[in-house]
């Protein structure tokens, strides 16, 4: 059951910074007020980074910041490799 929550964060999180990448993407092509980076970065940082990722590829949206660019695929490797640690270290925790 715990797993199930921990998968749920992850594609929720997922796909609220996609959509608030949309949202600001949307925004800069109709010169409305922007979302600030640090929101969108703190969003990548929660766990959305791969949302983010998909973001800049898809629309494309903050690709040219090295900011985004290099410390998004960056939080990846960290984020789910802390998680792969985590996960393997608690494994028979999920089995009960």
């Amino acid at each position: 059951m715990k797993l199930f929550f921990i998968i749920l964060y992850i594609v929720v999180i997922n796909l609220i910074s996609f959509f608030v990448m949309w949202i600001d993407k949307s925004r800069a092509r109709h010169k409305g007020w922007r979302i600030p980076e640090v929101v969108l970065l703190l969003i990548d940082l929660l766990g959305g980074s791969i949302g983010g990722i998909i973001a800049m590829d898809f629309l494309p949206h903050k690709s040219k910041h090295l900011l985004f660019s290099i410390g998004l695929p960056l939080m990846v490797i960290v984020e789910y490799g802390a998680f792969a640690v985590w996960f393997y270290l608690h494994r028979f925790e999920f089995l009960l």
